[in-house]
């Protein structure tokens, strides 16, 4: 089973902070990652990760595809938890019949 280095949600967080705030994109540049933001995309340690418009969607579809939900760290808790659950569940009640 493969481990992901690097929760979803967080690093949408951490691509909508670096995307407005310059410090806190020079602070992660020191620390090492680097920016794209004419592709959307940032290297972490592990490699290259497009953030890009519909970057929760193409992960949910990643999921559909696998068959799947993948599971991720949450610290403090010890329990790894799917991703995106506010999203998924605003999709879900949109489909619901009334």
């Amino acid at each position: 089973m493969g481990r992901s280095l690097y929760h979803p949600e967080k690093l949408l967080e951490l691509w909508g902070r670096v995307s407005t705030d310059v410090d806190y994109q020079h602070e992660n540049e020191v620390a090492g990652f680097r920016f794209n933001f004419a592709e959307k995309a940032v290297n972490l340690r592990a490699g290259w990760i497009y953030n890009g418009d519909r970057f929760i969607e193409d992960f949910l579809e990643v999921e559909t595809t696998l068959g799947v939900e993948l599971l991720f760290p949450n610290p403090p808790a010890t329990e790894r938890l799917p991703a995106f659950q506010e999203f998924k569940q605003q999709k879900n009640r949109r489909r619901e019949p009334d």
